[in-house]
């Protein structure tokens, strides 16, 4: 295989929304109502992407009143935007392999 393939291939491994797509493939089942796999399936992903939406937020207000100091938050501030234009140099220099 070439490596446009395996680029694709990483690609699909790596977005999110490939995986409840695949996982449809994997448990719908012909022999069964399909409606009632689909709701069951569908309720299933609200759930979990609920529950993740929570915990996310919950993580983030306790780590928000831990970074009220503004000596923190200034720090993070520089530190955050050295990263993001290191990785634009890091960009501007690379040579495009098309």
């Amino acid at each position: 295989m070439n490596i446009q393939v395996w680029a694709a291939f990483v690609l699909a491994a790596a977005n999110v929304l490939v995986i409840p797509g695949l996982t449809i493939l994997l448990v719908i089942s012909r022999q069964g109502d399909t409606f009632f796999q689909f709701f069951i399936l569908g309720a299933t992903f609200l759930f979990l992407a609920s529950f993740n939406a929570a915990l996310y937020a919950l993580f983030a207000g306790q780590l928000r009143d831990k970074l009220q100091n503004s000596t923190v938050r200034r720090w993070l501030n520089r530190c955050g935007g050295s990263v993001l234009i290191c990785a634009g140099l890091a960009t501007a220099t690379l040579k495009r392999s098309f």
